[in-house]
This record gives structure tokens, C-alpha cells and sequence, in this order.
């Protein structure tokens, strides 16, 4: 293995560790008072620890859950929840 790979390897495992973290944390602490059934990117960047900038990329990808209004984009919280599940078990996750 060259140091390519290696650092590769590296970089999902620690991507697979920091997405296993952060679903277990959002599951953990999940109630209807402090999570809205529908969220603003603003607040999926929060939960995402993630920029507005990215979490807009995101919403351009087919596998992520948005809902276009115009030009508002909102995201539902159980979708977000099944995604981060999805891809924190898919080794090349985000």
C-alpha cells in the first residue's frame, strides 16, 4: 500500500467513525420540542456541524432530501436522519 492509499484509508475511517458519532448523538437526543419536523438549511447545517454553503451543495445531490418551494429549501428531519444513517455505513460517506 503507498502512502496514497494509506492516507485514503485513513481519511474513511475517520470519516466512518465521525458520521457513526454524529448519528448516534442526533438519535440519542432527538425530541418534537427541540427538532422541527422540517428544517431550515440553517439548521441542517447546525445538526450537520457544516457550513450553509455545503449543506446547499448538498441539496443538489438526487440522494439528499430536499424540498424546493421557490427558492426556499427545506429539508425533513427524518430524511436527514435516514441520510446521515445511509452514509455513515457506506464507507466513502460525503
Amino acid at each position: 500500500m503507498n502512502i496514497e492509499e494509506t492516507i485514503r484509508q485513513i481519511v474513511r475511517e475517520e470519516n466512518k467513525i465521525f458520521l457513526q458519532e454524529l448519528k448516534d448523538a442526533l438519535l440519542s437526543s432527538r425530541s418534537s420540542v427541540d427538532s422541527p419536523e422540517i428544517l431550515t438549511v440553517e439548521q441542517a447545517a447546525k445538526i450537520l456541524k457544516m457550513g450553509k454553503t455545503s449543506v446547499y451543495e448538498l441539496t443538489q445531490r438526487v440522494d439528499f432530501p430536499a424540498i424546493r418551494d421557490g427558492r426556499k429549501v427545506r429539508i425533513p428531519y427524518d430524511g436527514l436522519m435516514n441520510w446521515i444513517q445511509k452514509n455513515s455505513s457506506n464507507k466513502e460517506a460525503i
